[in-house]
């Protein structure tokens, strides 16, 4: 009887346990699915999110090249179809892509080209020259680059040495007393570049997206190497000096860039009509957009009319 009760005994158990076990690795197998599912799901929504990044980058370039023109032509010049063109500090050369569609010849330069091609080339890190012939441009522009530029007389004899007689050009940039310095977030960081000032924003925990998780010291002197060494904010007569030494013309055109501009500053616009000290404020304390051309000459005729 003894064994017959431990048989029962055990067979109960076994009966308890199996289902358990079993009811386990099914749940396991769903849990395991799920994370499949969950997975694959989380693949394709960075591919589509990278997607929509790349779509809206596209839009975006469009559109400032759309602005370009737009404030050209504002400024009573306008670029015939195959003009060549320059970008100033091109970067990966996104916007020369874009001109080159919209059926120009479309040049970049920059100190740091990733692929060097016939369109893209590097500047010469030594002489700062460009690597271009004497007038070959008929618009040249830069876009949030002069800021970077240790040397803008240099730049801008540059400038006038590869542009035809006649060629214009147009450069958007950070002003000096924007509110908060656009690389490193540091509040006046293009006025104040003191360590204390520095320091007092690293400790009140200010990062920008590559400094998460670093200590203030660390991020203090990243802030102020990139600063002192990567940027150079000039005062508007020190913008005037070093451009008017190479050019006649230049314009400060704040308010044609307010009018076309596919950003929210546009709503300023007709303010500027009635207050024309508006575009004055958003060129001190915003963005400055600045407007020279080459003098012509009976040689080689002008693209802008």
């Amino acid at each position: 009887m003894s064994l017959l009760r431990s048989w029962r005994k055990r067979r109960n158990l076994l009966s308890i346990n199996i289902p358990s076990l079993t009811g386990l690795v099914v749940r396991r197998r769903i849990l395991f699915k799920k994370q499949e599912v969950t997975i694959l799901f989380s693949r394709r929504s960075v591919a589509r999110r990278k997607h929509k990044l790349s779509s809206m980058a596209n839009e975006i370039t469009a559109r400032h090249l759309d602005l370009h023109r737009n404030i050209l032509r504002e400024l009573g010049h306008s670029l015939r179809p195959g003009a060549q063109v320059l970008d100033f500090g091109c970067g990966a050369g996104k916007m020369v892509e874009e001109y080159g569609k919209a059926g120009y010849e479309a040049f970049g330069c920059d100190l740091r080209i990733e692929h060097e091609s016939e369109r893209l080339r590097r500047i010469d890190s030594e002489t700062r020259a460009l690597p271009f012939a004497d007038s070959s441009f008929d618009f040249v522009f830069s876009d949030q680059v002069l800021e970077h530029v240790q040397n803008h007389a240099r730049a801008f004899a540059e400038m006038r040495r590869v542009m035809k007689p006649g060629a214009v050009s147009l450069h958007i940039f950070p002003a000096k007393l924007k509110p908060t310095e656009g690389h490193v977030f540091v509040p006046l960081g293009g006025l104040i570049q003191n360590r204390w000032w520095l320091t007092l924003w690293a400790l009140l925990g200010l990062r920008n997206s590559f400094q998460q998780g670093k200590g203030f010291r660390e991020v203090v002197e990243l802030n102020s190497d990139y600063l002192q060494h990567r940027t150079n904010y000039l005062s508007r007569s020190r913008i005037v000096a070093a451009a008017s030494a190479y050019f006649e013309n230049l314009a400060f055109v704040e308010k044609a860039f307010i009018k076309h501009t596919y950003g929210g500053a546009r709503r300023l616009y007709p303010l500027t009509e009635w207050f024309p000290f508006v575009a004055s404020l958003y060129s001190t304390f915003y963005c400055r957009v600045i407007f020279f051309q080459k003098s012509d000459s009976a040689e080689a005729g002008s693209t802008s009319g």
